[in-house]
C-alpha cells in the first residue's frame, strides 16, 4: 500500500466518521424533540370557533332556516356598525397608547415596542369582525338542513 493509497483511505475514513457524527446528531435532536416537546401542535392563535348560541335551543329545522334567514338579513347592517366604530375606537387605543408612552422609561418604551412587534396580525375578516363564518352571525350550515318530516 502506497503513501497516497493510505492518505485516500485516511479522508474517505474521516468523511465516513464527519458524516456519520453529524447523521447521529441530527437523529438525536429529532428524536429528543418529539420526546421533550410540546404533547401536540400549539392551538390557533384566535381559539377554536365560538359555539352558536341558537344549538343550545334545539330549534326545529323550520325554526333554524329562518332563523339563519333574520341573521342573514341583519348581517350588513351588523357589519357596516362595527366597521363605522373601528376606526374610533383605533383613534382612542392610538390617544392613550401616545399618553402611556409619555410616563415610560427609554427602556421601558424599547420593551413595549418588542411587545408590540410580537401580537399577532390583526384577524382575517376585516377591523372588528370574526372571521369568515365564525363569531355571532356565523352564516348558514355547510350543508342544507334535512327536510322536514311529514
Amino acid at each position: 500500500m502506497t503513501a497516497d493509497d493510505r492518505g485516500a483511505r485516511l479522508q474517505l475514513v474521516t468523511a465516513a466518521v464527519i458524516l456519520g457524527t453529524f447523521l447521529l446528531g441530527l437523529a438525536s435532536g429529532v428524536g429528543l424533540t418529539r420526546l421533550l416537546g410540546p404533547p401536540h401542535p400549539p392551538p390557533p392563535p384566535y381559539g377554536p370557533p365560538p359555539a352558536d348560541p341558537l344549538d343550545a335551543l334545539d330549534l326545529s329545522p323550520e325554526q333554524r332556516a329562518r332563523a339563519d334567514a333574520i341573521r342573514e338579513r341583519h348581517r350588513p347592517a351588523i357589519e357596516a356598525v362595527l366597521r363605522e366604530g373601528f376606526p374610533r375606537m383605533r383613534a382612542l387605543h392610538e390617544q392613550m397608547r401616545a399618553e402611556l408612552r409619555e410616563i415610560l422609561t427609554p427602556e421601558q418604551r424599547r420593551r413595549l415596542d418588542e411587545l408590540d412587534a410580537r401580537r399577532p396580525p390583526p384577524r382575517p375578516g376585516g377591523p372588528g369582525l370574526p372571521p369568515p363564518g365564525l363569531g355571532p352571525f356565523p352564516g348558514p350550515p355547510p350543508f342544507p338542513p334535512p327536510a322536514p318530516s311529514p
